[in-house]
């Protein structure tokens, strides 16, 4: 049997052609000098035998034309089997293409969608930062207001503590001059209508310092008044504060989650070099205002040191005028 390859087909055809070939170009193997035959029989022999060659050489010859044309069949067959071979190949090889294409496409519209989410969550955080920095700026206003307030209740206590002072001064010198006009009554008689008169008009600057004090205590508890109202607004402020450093840690925690949202699409968009070029330019943007976001969380610790502050300044003068309240 011949070989399946085409290349080694040819060959043992023509082999084979080659020695048929051969074989009916061979003479007879006749023996002229033979004496035992006569020269009827070696007539008759020769007959015989140039029949059978010719038998032999036409079957020979219809064997090598059949050979030829089932080597011409076969060979066509062949060549119909690899074109379908390589063209079923080919088929496949287009099909798994076409299969992969379509998945980087879907993949690549995936991508750009997360893209486009993680966009969007970018410009709320923009916004929650807008939100954010006018809040601090309103704090700030508020703490301004404050101190304000805080400077003009405590000018209010000093002019109560000077008035206190001079209805004090006043009252010794009242006391003191009451003393020496009751020497003077035990003089004369006549000394002591006058200073009945002038007892009667001590009494009048006596109850006009009365009245001067009641007003004192007035002011005093209106003073009172606008210290709790005070207390009341650093109190607010503090909530406010309290309630910017949840909004803050909350955007620390979101600036966690969104960095690990980016990892994961920068990791997915590595497989195309153009998209990851993109990616990364997008991903140093969002980096630069993560650290923004982080230098406002430093920010805000400033704003709690600074209300601590505000709440001493507050609170210290107010148990300065409580205690010359009572006092």
């Amino acid at each position: 049997p011949c070989p399946d390859t085409q290349s080694k087909k040819h060959q043992c055809y023509e082999n084979m052609q080659t020695t048929d070939n051969e074989s009916s170009s061979l003479p007879p193997n006749f023996n002229e000098d033979e004496s035992d035959y006569s020269s009827s029989s070696r007539k008759k022999e020769k007959t015989t035998k140039e029949e059978q060659e010719g038998h032999r050489k036409k079957k020979m010859s219809d064997r090598l034309k059949e050979v030829t044309e089932m080597n011409k069949e076969l060979q066509k067959k062949l060549d119909e089997m690899e074109t379908e071979k390589e063209k079923e190949r080919l088929d496949n090889e287009l099909t798994e293409v076409k299969k992969k294409m379509k998945e980087i496409e879907e993949e690549k519209e995936r991508v750009d969608n997360e893209l486009t989410e993680v966009k969007k969550k970018m410009e709320e955080k923009e916004e929650e930062k807008a939100r954010v920095d006018n809040e601090l700026t309103e704090v700030k206003k508020s703490m301004k207001e404050t101190q304000e307030e805080k400077a003009r209740v405590e000018d209010e206590v000093t002019e109560v503590k000077t008035k206190m002072k001079e209805t004090i001064e006043e009252k010794a010198q009242v006391e003191n001059e009451l003393t020496k006009m009751k020497k003077k009554m035990m003089k004369t008689e006549e000394e002591k209508e006058r200073v009945d008169n002038e007892f009667t008009e001590m009494k009048k600057k006596m109850k006009e310092t009365i009245e001067e004090k009641a007003q004192v205590e007035n002011q005093l508890m209106e003073v009172k008044k606008k210290m709790k109202e005070t207390i009341e607004e650093k109190e607010r402020v503090e909530d406010e504060v309290t309630e910017v450093k949840t909004k803050m840690k909350e955007t620390i925690e979101e600036k966690a989650r969104v960095e690990d949202e980016l990892t994961k699409v920068k990791k997915k968009m590595m497989k195309t070099e153009e998209e990851k070029e993109r990616v990364d330019n997008e991903f140093t943007e969002m980096k630069k205002k993560m650290k923004e976001t982080e230098e406002k969380s430093r920010l805000e610790k400033h704003i709690h040191y600074l209300m601590w502050i505000a709440s001493v300044l507050v609170l210290v003068p107010l148990s300065f005028g409580l205690h010359f309240t009572f006092k």
